[in-house]
């Protein structure tokens, strides 16, 4: 994913690696296919293929998530149970007191409590 800025430095996310095959040609109607980048895409559009404001609020969680945690959506190199970050932190958030398991650790606890609060409650 990219984070990008507008002219007035106003950031804006792209490329999460999702794309929809559309109509080809003089053709109006063609079936699509869902495809994307594993780990950023929502679980309904991965079910059905449609695109909505969830889709794109879910993406935006996830790369919030990859900048709180220092982690990859994604990441192979990991434990069994860490491939997957939402996965991975899913738990974490059902109890506060967990949540500076969450920050990044090259931070080594230096942030303001709050602040990782108010950035997890996004």
């Amino acid at each position: 994913s990219n984070i990008l800025l507008d002219e007035d430095f106003h950031p804006k996310l792209s490329d999460f690696g999702l794309a929809k095959l559309g109509p080809v040609g003089d053709k109006t109607h063609v079936s699509t296919r869902v495809m994307g980048t594993y780990g950023y895409c929502a679980p309904e559009y991965a079910m059905t293929g449609q695109l909505t404001l969830k889709s794109d609020v879910y993406s935006f969680g996830v790369v919030l998530l990859e900048i709180i945690t220092g982690r990859k959506a994604i990441d192979n190199n990991r434990a069994a149970g860490e491939h997957n970050l939402v996965t991975w932190a899913r738990p974490l958030f059902k109890d506060r007191r967990k949540f500076s398991q969450m920050a990044d650790p090259l931070l080594q606890g230096c942030y303001p409590m709050r602040g990782l609060y108010q950035a997890l409650a996004v």
